[in-house]
């Protein structure tokens, strides 16, 4: 396992990396977007978790319209990904993992969801372990249309990833910002 910059933040304050899991493969950031811009991918997603789509989303739309929908909440994800950083305020888009954690910590497990009223319920899912304020690294991603993760194997490997990273970043002493350097 290694860490891959991804961008850095304004003035050198936090930022945005990514978990590469082998030497071989591309980081989390890479390969996600990558997916979510292959069209086929996209396709054959929905066409696998279509009931999904209809029970949790109420879809009325074809299958098509939910592929570019997709695709598109990505897109957009991935340029409000570079607005907030170039900005320092990743802290805006990323969130605590569970709901109902209000206070912010080192190594929290976090999600990024895109911000739009284009979207009634954002299905693209970023998920990062917080280091500092505005300072994230990226563990995984995924298309979400269950109400909870532990609902598809899919998400669950995204929780094991979250806990995988934690646990390495604790055991390698990277558990705080200046660490990265």
């Amino acid at each position: 396992m290694e860490i891959v910059r991804i961008f850095e933040g304004r003035n050198g304050e936090g930022g945005l990396y990514a978990m590469r899991y082998a030497k071989s493969s591309p980081d989390e950031f890479t390969r996600m977007f990558r997916l979510w811009d292959d069209l086929q991918y996209v396709r054959e997603f929905c066409i696998a978790h279509f009931d999904d789509l209809q029970s949790s989303f109420k879809w009325p739309h074809s299958l098509e319209e939910c592929v570019q929908e997709i695709m598109d909440e990505a897109e957009q994800m991935e340029s409000q990904l570079y607005e907030f950083c170039a900005t320092t305020e990743l802290q805006q888009i990323f969130k605590p993992l569970r709901n109902h954690e209000y206070v912010l910590y080192p190594l929290q497990q976090s999600k990024a969801c895109v911000i739009s009223n284009m979207y009634r319920r954002p299905k693209i899912r970023i998920y990062a372990i917080r280091l500092a304020p505005d300072l994230f690294i990226i563990t995984g991603g995924a298309i979400k249309l269950t109400a909870t993760m532990q609902e598809r194997p899919h998400l669950m490997e995204e929780l094991a990833k979250l806990e995988r990273a934690r646990t390495w970043l604790k055991e390698n002493n990277l558990d705080i910002p200046d660490a990265l350097n």
